[in-house]
């Protein structure tokens, strides 16, 4: 008998040591590939990062993942202010009947609007910039940087088969994925 989402996100808590679920479990708005709840358990208030199953089974995500894990440790090593996943037994990223998530400590605040952002926000996000530049890369050999090739038409041609609730916001959004890949591969060759 498959459990709902519900019933894996209160097992992830209590086998993560963070007790019992005492609120219901809220989702959380703002991401279009995962999906995020916000957990209250006995021992605190966390987001649950629970992992798109399609993304998750494609080849080669699970190496993505843990190079982002392995970027994720060195900015927190360098003291970078960021929301890191917790660590649990050694790992950022849990797997749980086949699901993956990510729990992080929850964090209150708002978003700011693009036309309210202050100097001194701007001045701050140009520090830590600045900090994340200046971390040294430890004798990184030279590689030849890994070109994205996604087809965002054929991505869209499926949502839009599937009656994906992503088909709208993707088709909307095309040509400023492409636009953004094309600007991602030219900032990877120089």
């Amino acid at each position: 008998e498959k459990r709902t989402l519900e019933e894996i996100i209160t097992s992830l808590m209590q086998t993560c040591g963070f007790g019992n679920v005492i609120f219901p479990i809220k989702p959380v708005s703002g991401g279009f590939l995962h999906r995020m709840y916000k957990v209250v358990t006995e021992c605190g208030t966390y987001a649950v990062k629970c992992l798109n199953p399609e993304i998750m089974s494609r080849e080669g995500v699970l190496d993505n993942y843990e190079r982002a894990e392995s970027l994720e440790c060195i900015l927190e090593k360098e003291d970078i202010p960021i929301v890191p996943a917790i660590t649990i037994d050694g790992k950022k990223m849990q797997n749980i009947d086949g699901r993956y998530f990510y729990i992080f400590r929850w964090q209150e605040g708002q978003i700011t609007d693009w036309n309210n952002i202050t100097d001194e926000q701007c001045y701050i996000a140009g520090n830590i910039l600045g900090k994340i530049h200046a971390i040294d890369p430890q004798e990184v050999s030279h590689k030849e940087p890994e070109i994205s090739h996604i087809d965002w038409h054929e991505y869209l041609r499926k949502a839009n088969k599937q009656n994906s609730e992503i088909a709208t916001v993707l088709e909307d959004n095309v040509q400023l994925l492409i636009d953004v890949e094309k600007e991602l591969n030219r900032a990877r060759k120089s």
